[in-house]
């Protein structure tokens, strides 16, 4: 496991009326490896690609997928059951191998910027030669979108269990104020690197 962040000081800082002032205040200064974030990068860059790679997907047709007792009516509107909140194994969902028809989003380059042109094709090109060939490879292969899902998933899994069983508490406790705890243990704690990042 790689760690994207890497001790380079401590900063001593000082509270306006601080209570306890005998007690000095650091904060640690890190270097990191990358600003791009699982949460405020990655995953809404991937929930905006869904409409562009499955372009003829209806709600009808996702909801299709999950059995009946998954499907919650509110306001005259559908939506799935959440998982947390499902006590049967069986009405879950692989969507790894559910078929659906991607397809790459090449039709849009007249509307990525010229300086991300490039960045653009390359990654349609990676995109086309990962999905099936054909309608039957794609009832067979599943969804490349669900597997990217279930790879991320996957890598934070490992991260959290690496914690959990050497005891250490992700981030979540009490700083200055006993009033207002401090939760640390959110999706933006990974950040997103290239490949040749790990060489």
């Amino acid at each position: 496991v790689k760690v994207g962040n890497s001790p380079l000081l401590l900063w001593a800082y000082d509270i306006p009326e601080d209570t306890t002032p005998k007690l000095q205040k650091y904060c640690g200064v890190f270097e990191t490896l990358g600003e791009k974030r699982l949460s405020s990068h990655l995953l809404p860059g991937l929930e905006s690609l869904l409409p562009l790679l499955l372009p003829t997907l209806s709600l009808e047709q996702v909801l299709s997928f999950f059995p009946k007792d998954r499907i919650l009516t509110e306001l005259n509107e559908k939506e799935v059951k959440p998982t947390w909140c499902v006590e049967d194994q069986t009405s879950l969902v692989n969507m790894c191998t559910t078929p659906l028809q991607e397809s790459p989003p090449s039709q849009l380059c007249d509307k990525i910027p010229p300086r991300f042109l490039g960045d653009w094709c390359r990654a349609t090109y990676c995109i086309r030669e990962a999905l099936p060939l054909s309608e039957e490879e794609a009832l067979s292969c599943g969804s490349l979108m669900a597997l990217l899902y279930w790879q991320l998933g996957w890598e934070v899994g490992v991260v959290k269990r690496l914690l959990q069983e050497a005891g250490i508490n992700w981030g979540y406790f009490f700083d200055h104020n006993p009033c207002e705890p401090h939760c640390n243990s959110h999706p933006n704690n990974f950040i997103v690197l290239p490949p040749v990042s790990w060489h």
